[in-house]
């Protein structure tokens, strides 16, 4: 969009609205991709258990206690849009960056 005359140069949909919940799950997809490569994860190598979500809104049917792969757990959380895949993710990467001492004191990039 051209700030000074409000005019769209070009796009696809430009005016229909989004949820924002949608747009925060591919925020945090981006995030976890910026980690994994921050830590030189492969993520297709990574089992993480299934915990329970009480969040309101889109589930993907991730099923409490069972380990899946991180893989799975980013196509539940942007092909159903799942917030039960965005726990699960939130925990996982949350429990990885608080063991690592040199992230304490990391700057993100906003």
């Amino acid at each position: 969009m051209d700030n000074a005359s409000n005019e769209y140069w070009r796009g696809s949909n430009t005016m229909d609205k989004l949820e924002m919940a949608s747009l925060t799950k591919m925020y945090t997809f981006q995030a976890c991709l910026d980690i994994n490569e921050l830590l030189n994860i492969r993520a297709e190598s990574f089992l993480i258990q299934v915990v329970q979500s009480t969040e309101n809104g889109t589930q993907s049917g991730l099923i409490v206690g069972k380990w899946i792969t991180i893989d799975q757990v980013y196509y539940a959380l942007m092909l159903p849009s799942g917030n039960d895949a965005a726990l699960n993710l939130a925990y996982y990467y949350g429990y990885l960056l608080g063991r690592k001492e040199s992230f304490k004191d990391y700057e993100w990039k906003t």
